[in-house]
């Protein structure tokens, strides 16, 4: 018993691995009937009888063929149809990409370009892809979207195609993409453009090794229409008769009667009238020869009436543009009748879906209206949140602004009084002392005259007048007298020259206009805020220059101070009795303050300060 049980698993085996086989070639079979344009039916009969038990990847591939079977034989609905059951298996991503394709192809010839480009994205997302597969699903896409009318996104498209199919080395796809790149060129209409999509065209063509096949006419008839739009009639009529001869030896009568009606278009503008009738006669002669029971191209009647009312034959033309106008409306008819049509098949679905909508719709309407409701509260507490919150910043922001001002003018108050006091100290000193100390230097020159041999008397003469200029020094200090006289420019300038002389460490430079007019409580705040510039630099900067330029344009008055001593990390600057000085100064006047200062690049501080709060008293303004 077990060695009759061996003996059928080994003939199932072999019939199994004989079955594969079969399946395989009766695969290349199907293929290559497509390719030799035969008929595929009894091949793919013969696989549905044979192949039950075919493996995954042969039966994905099938089911590409027999979609594409369905296709060429122009049975749409059931290859959409069979197309849905195979891509509900599992199956390889390779054939999975192909039905899709198929799909998509059906789509596309339908013109249902939404559903093809939604097939051919899904091909895109797919994880392994053929790569020929890849470039074909990029030039759809890109014929797609130069249907609807996206150029951008077909021009991208037809980018990738092109990279895809160099990579493969096929010639056939890298001639459509440059082809579809020439038809967007073309449809834009400038002169540039068409110069530019003629260029396309031609490489498009030279890819195709001279190939009298269907796509090298159709390249040949863009590139002689685009010389057509730029009225180049001799290029354009070579390409014309290229294209004639071509579809004269393959029986493509249909294509050869609107070559024939462009030439005659050709030949009237170039006023060739004999070629002209000879070209319309032919194509004339098609329809009764060899296209009777077609309706004759509404063109030719169009190209007709244009030729007889060159010769001025108006009788004739009239007869002629009269056809043409009927069958216009005849067309326009037509398609008013299928887009009628179209419209009440769109309506009964529309019907259909409002019918199923309007139920969905039923069951949600309480919880709508509950939601909605539940809403207005959310968002009358919300604007409710926000306006409070709102108002608690704006309340808030307003008395920090408050805050800051009542501030700036304690500030600014009590250093008007420490200037006052300062002025004070100031003139008592220069009244009585200077006034005491001046009669003692007098009496004691006096004395020292008489009796010049007395060193006591003179060392004493000469110590008191050390002890003047000192009293005059400290009396400066306290308050500059020139401020008063001769204004903050000319302060500035003694006070940056006086530095100058008393020492050659650093060189002192004043870069400011002559004359500047502002209250007077600003000017000896700014005098003292040059102080403090020029004290840190002497002190701490080891700088060989300090500079105070300040200009004053726009209702502002700017002042920057630089020098080019060893500076400090701005991070590590440390604030003193002086920086902290200059800024209570800065923000009294409400002015705009900033330091920079970088190791080895030396300290920079600008000032910016707005004439309603620096202007003089006098209404004299900046």
């Amino acid at each position: 018993m077990i060695r009759t049980f061996l003996v059928l698993l080994f003939i199932g085996f072999i019939l199994c691995g004989f079955s594969q086989k079969s399946c395989s070639k009766l695969l290349l079979n199907i293929e290559a009937a497509f390719a030799q344009n035969t008929n595929a039916a009894s091949s793919i009969q013969l696989y549905e009888n044979s192949c039950f038990s075919a493996d995954c990847e042969n039966q994905c591939e099938f089911d590409a063929l027999k979609i594409k079977f369905y296709r060429i034989n122009g049975d749409y609905k059931s290859a959409l149809k069979y197309g849905e059951k195979a891509l509900s298996k599992k199956g390889v991503d390779t054939y999975k990409a192909q039905i899709l394709l198929e799909i998509a192809i059906i789509y596309y010839i339908q013109e249902d370009m939404d559903k093809a480009v939604r097939n051919l994205h899904q091909i895109i997302s797919l994880s392994k892809i053929d790569k020929e597969i890849e470039a074909k699903t990029f030039l759809m896409l890109g014929n797609a979207h130069k249907f609807l009318g996206n150029t951008n996104y077909a021009t991208r498209y037809f980018s990738k195609t092109y990279r895809s199919a160099k990579i493969l080395g096929d010639s056939t796809l890298i001639s459509s993409a440059l082809n579809g790149q020439g038809l967007i060129a073309y449809g834009k209409g400038k002169r540039t453009n068409m110069i530019r999509a003629i260029n396309l065209f031609e490489q498009s063509l030279s890819f195709l090794s001279n190939q009298a096949n269907e796509q090298s006419l159709k390249i040949k008839n863009n590139i002689a229409a685009a010389y057509l739009n730029l009225k180049e009639f001799k290029k354009s009529e070579k390409y014309f008769l290229d294209c004639a001869l071509a579809y004269s030896e393959n029986g493509d009568f249909e294509d050869l009667v609107v070559v024939y009606n462009n030439l005659a278009a050709i030949y009237i503008e170039t006023k060739e009238w004999e070629l002209a009738k000879d070209f319309s006669g032919k194509a004339i002669a098609l329809y009764s020869d060899e296209l009777s029971g077609y309706d004759m191209i509404p063109e030719i009647n169009l190209t007709l009436s244009d030729l007889y009312y060159h010769e001025g034959n108006y009788k004739v033309s009239r007869e002629y543009y009269a056809k043409y106008a009927q069958q216009e409306l005849k067309r326009l008819n037509a398609e008013q009748s299928e887009a009628v049509i179209e419209s009440q098949e769109r309506y009964d679905d529309l019907r259909r879906t409002k019918l199923i909508n309007d139920l969905k719709l039923s069951k949600k309407r309480t919880e709508v209206s509950n939601l909605r409701l539940q809403n207005w509260i959310y968002i009358i507490l919300v604007a409710f949140i926000l306006i409070i919150i709102g108002a608690y910043f704006l309340i808030n922001a307003r008395r920090k602004k408050e805050k800051q001002e009542r501030k700036a003018a304690l500030n600014r108050a009590a250093l008007q009084s420490a200037e006052n006091e300062k002025l004070r100290v100031s003139r008592e000193l220069h009244d009585s002392m200077g006034g005491t100390l001046t009669v003692m230097n007098l009496l004691l020159g006096h004395e020292a005259e008489k009796d010049p041999s007395n060193s006591n008397l003179v060392l004493l003469s000469e110590t008191t007048k050390s002890a003047i200029d000192d009293l005059r020094r400290i009396c400066r200090d306290l308050y500059p007298s020139e401020l008063k006289i001769s204004g903050l420019s000319a302060s500035l300038g003694s006070y940056f020259e006086k530095l100058n002389n008393s020492q050659e460490k650093v060189r002192f430079i004043l870069d400011a206009p002559e004359e500047i007019i502002l209250d007077a409580g600003f000017s000896i705040n700014f005098y003292r805020i040059a102080q403090e510039l020029t004290n840190n630099t002497l002190k701490y900067a080891n700088a060989s220059e300090g500079k105070l330029m300040i200009t004053i344009a726009d209702g502002k008055f700017t002042a920057l101070y630089q020098d080019n001593g060893q500076g400090v990390d701005s991070k590590r600057l440390k604030k003193g009795v002086g920086l902290n000085s200059i800024e209570e100064r800065t923000f009294s006047f409400k002015g705009k303050l900033e330091f920079k200062s970088a190791a080895n690049q030396g300290f920079s501080a600008k000032l910016i300060f707005f004439a309603e709060n620096i202007a003089a008293s006098d209404d004299s303004s900046l």
